[in-house]
């Protein structure tokens, strides 16, 4: 499951994303609607504050996809970009970048502009999968499936450290 909020002056709402549904629930009614309905797996979405669009992977679609947020109308998604076992999401509005893990043995952290353009790889990596950003100051945190380790890299893909070690990771 995943998450982001949408806030604004009227209402708050949390997106959450189930093994094929995307939905909201209104926080303050408790109401849960259903966005869309997707074919494969989604295991995470990201929110670009600035534009107004959900991102979500779909690891066994080899894509990930977006639609315009808030909607009144049936969700139509549009393939952002086309790649290897998105796993997880996260957008820098602030820059109008997506970005991404691409779940395999010889996975990568990937970048791309909103629209999919600039598709570039930030680092080489086993297994990643969850990952999120430090817009200010310009750092990815990212966990892999192969270690037990919390770890960061820089935005261009220097300075990779591992922050933390443990089994419980």
């Amino acid at each position: 499951m995943s998450t982001c909020i949408k806030r604004d002056t009227r209402q708050e709402k949390l997106l959450f994303s189930t093994a094929n549904n995307i939905k909201e629930i209104d926080l303050d009614t408790g109401v849960v609607k259903e966005l869309a309905y997707q074919n494969t797996e989604s295991h995470s979405l990201a929110y670009d504050v600035k534009e107004r669009y959900v991102y979500s992977s779909r690891l066994g679609g080899n894509a990930i996809v977006r639609f315009p947020y808030p909607n009144d109308q049936t969700v139509n998604f549009e393939i952002v970009v086309s790649t290897n076992r998105p796993y997880y999401v996260a957008f820098d509005s602030g820059r109008s970048h997506l970005y991404w893990t691409e779940f395999n043995p010889l996975g990568k952290i990937m970048r791309c502009n909103s629209d999919g353009s600039d598709v570039t790889t930030i680092v080489n990596e086993t297994s990643p999968i969850a990952l999120t950003l430090d817009t200010h100051n310009r750092w990815i945190y990212y966990s892999t499936e192969t270690s037990d380790a919390l770890l960061r890299v820089r935005f261009d893909g220097k300075e990779k450290q591992i922050l933390l070690t443990s089994e419980f990771i």
